[in-house]
């Protein structure tokens, strides 16, 4: 049996997949994993990924075996196929077969970063603000939410009224850490400062000129959340929510 071929390899957690060719299929595997265990594999959506998940969760098959005349023709089959280099279908980092999936030396490495970035602000209001009729919009939506009127109205009575109490019943059942006082206890906040004002929005400025660099940064899986932080002046939440939308 040929030693080439065609390969996957699959997250079962989400069932993304990745596909592959190889002159050398039964050592293609060893390869892949002693670069993400090091963390410098080349493709970083499958590192990122195996991060993420970690090594239970991947697992190897082979598709086919091809002889090497024909390896990238199948492996384009199979792209085509399964359109694995979909962001919600697969791992793979461009819709044409090439013998590697090599982000580093990709040719198209910019536009697959800026189509990532993209769609990273997809929603987001960097630098924006929402009208004044937008605001009082929302508000007018809040007013009433979550009452058992609102539930019976949403679900009708049988349904609403359970949801209802199921809500007070998970609300009742957290877990709140009253120990901790940050000064604020019984005082009414107001409205932002426009000093405070003035300092987001710097921040968010900033972080947008050097956005490029920080996910090229988290997609590296070189940087703790801590350190990404530090250096680009983002909150832990921002950089897990950015990392959720990698995956």
């Amino acid at each position: 049996m040929s030693n080439s071929g065609i390969y996957k390899i699959t997250n079962q957690t989400n069932g993304k997949f990745y596909i592959g060719s190889s002159k050398h299929i039964d050592r293609r595997w060893w390869e892949h994993t002693n670069d993400l265990k090091k963390n410098k594999h080349k493709n970083p959506k499958l590192q990122h990924a195996w991060n993420y998940y970690g090594d239970a969760a991947f697992d190897f098959i082979v598709l086919e075996n091809v002889a090497v005349d024909k390896l990238i023709e199948r492996e384009q089959y199979y792209l085509t196929t399964f359109a694995p280099y979909k962001r919600n279908v697969g791992y793979n980092i461009g819709d044409k077969a090439s013998g590697g999936d090599n982000f580093t030396h990709n040719p198209n490495k910019e536009n697959i970063l800026s189509r990532m970035t993209e769609a990273n602000n997809v929603g987001h209001m960097h630098g924006k603000q929402h009208s004044a009729d937008a605001i009082d919009k929302q508000k007018q939506k809040a007013i009433g939410r979550y009452t058992l009127s609102w539930f019976v109205a949403k679900h009708g009575e049988e349904v609403g009224v359970v949801k209802y109490a199921g809500r007070n019943k998970k609300l009742s059942d957290r877990k709140i850490n009253h120990v901790y006082d940050n000064g604020l206890t019984g005082k009414k906040r107001g409205p932002m400062s426009d000093e405070m004002k003035r300092k987001i929005s710097e921040q968010k400025k900033s972080f947008a000129l050097r956005k490029k660099d920080f996910m090229v940064d988290l997609i590296s899986g070189n940087f703790s959340g801590s350190q990404l932080r530090d250096k680009y002046g983002i909150s832990l939440t921002s950089i897990k929510r950015y990392k959720r939308e990698l995956n």
